[in-house]
């Protein structure tokens, strides 16, 4: 099943292919965190970061067959934070990232077809202008 991913102000809208006998689509918003730190390694700071990305789970929407969409508003930036310097602001890299998951059910609950996770980003406001970084 095709996914794509619409990045919105503080949104993201998800798209799919109709998959045929599906009764109800199961779409899952999840957030996959790679535990990047900064560790000293024989005495240079170096960012690492987890060779295995953990998932959680944060929502769960349940569209009906006819639907081919969905949206997950009020969404906060969360791959990059802004740190203050002495030179302005910096942009880092938080290792974290929206996914999203969906799956299609028949009428009898068994999944018939079922698509990759696929990254978005939500744009926020930067100085009067739509970012996603």
């Amino acid at each position: 099943m095709n996914v794509k991913v619409y990045a919105l102000i503080e949104r993201l809208i998800v798209c799919w292919d109709e998959v045929k006998n599906a009764a109800v689509y199961h779409v899952h918003l999840l957030i996959g965190d790679w535990n990047r730190r900064i560790e000293v390694i024989n005495g240079i700071q170096t960012v690492v970061e987890d060779k295995k990305q953990k998932m959680q789970e944060i929502a769960l929407i349940h569209a009906d067959r006819n639907y081919k969409y969905c949206s997950f508003k009020n969404l906060a930036r969360i791959h990059v934070t802004d740190t203050s310097t002495t030179y302005g602001c910096m942009k880092k890299e938080t290792g974290l990232e929206y996914y999203v998951l969906v799956e299609a059910e028949d009428r009898q609950r068994n999944v018939i077809d079922s698509s990759d996770k696929v990254s978005g980003r939500v744009l926020s406001m930067d100085n009067g202008y739509a970012t996603q970084g």
